[in-house]
């Protein structure tokens, strides 16, 4: 029977074979390419949202301007007759 110590060293990735030492660098590797991809991803996000915000903003300057070339044509289509 061997004891707790003895045991949490035996399954340590530095006392590992050479194949648990390996798949312990793959995870290490797979979970700092996820955190990569999530920053990537939050970054694209905060992108996709100013750019949301500036064609809202777009848009309803564009439809204020319709608005007013829409009275100014009817003014004018009065003024014709």
């Amino acid at each position: 029977m061997t004891s707790i110590a003895e045991s949490d060293l035996e399954s340590s990735p530095s006392k590992a074979g050479p194949s648990e030492s390996a798949e312990f660098m793959t995870e290490k590797k797979l979970q700092q390419a996820n955190m990569k991809n999530k920053r990537m991803l939050e970054a694209e996000q905060r992108t996709l949202q100013s750019t949301l915000l500036k064609l809202r903003s777009q848009q309803r300057l564009l439809m204020i301007e319709n608005q007013k070339l829409k009275r100014v044509w009817k003014y004018r289509q009065q003024q014709a007759e």
